[in-house]
C-alpha cells in the first residue's frame, strides 16, 4: 500500500511506470530573506530564516548555508569584498531543510 494505493494489483510496480500518475505541482509557498552582510568580508553564512506568505503570516523556516568561493583567488588570505574587485566571486546557496511547514503542503509531499 502506497499513498492509500495498492500497487501490488497493478501492472506498474512504481509511480514512474503508471501513465496515469501525475506528480504534484510546484506551489509557491512564501518568500524568504537572508542578510547578506557577512558575505562583504566573505564569511560562510548558516541561518535559520522564517518563510513568509503574501498575508504576512509564517508558512515555516528554511535552513540556508551560502559559501562564497573562488576559483582564482585564495578567500582565506582576503580581509574582505573589495580586495576582490573586477574577479569573480561564486556562491554556492544550500537549502539544508525546511521546518514547521504547513500540514497540507507536508501531505502533499
Amino acid at each position: 500500500l502506497e499513498r492509500g494505493r495498492d500497487l501490488a494489483g497493478t501492472d506498474f510496480a512504481s509511480q514512474e511506470d503508471d501513465p496515469f500518475y501525475d506528480p504534484p505541482e510546484d506551489q509557491l509557498l512564501g518568500a524568504a530573506h537572508i542578510q547578506l552582510e557577512a558575505i562583504r568580508y566573505l564569511l560562510d553564512v548558516n541561518e535559520a530564516t522564517p518563510l513568509v506568505d503574501y498575508k504576512g503570516q509564517s508558512q515555516g523556516e528554511l535552513l540556508v548555508s551560502l559559501v562564497p568561493m573562488s576559483r582564482t583567488v585564495v578567500l582565506e588570505d582576503l580581509e574582505d569584498l573589495s580586495e576582490m574587485q573586477g574577479q569573480t566571486l561564486d556562491l554556492q546557496v544550500s537549502l539544508q531543510s525546511a521546518r514547521g511547514l504547513p500540514q497540507r503542503i507536508v501531505a502533499q509531499s
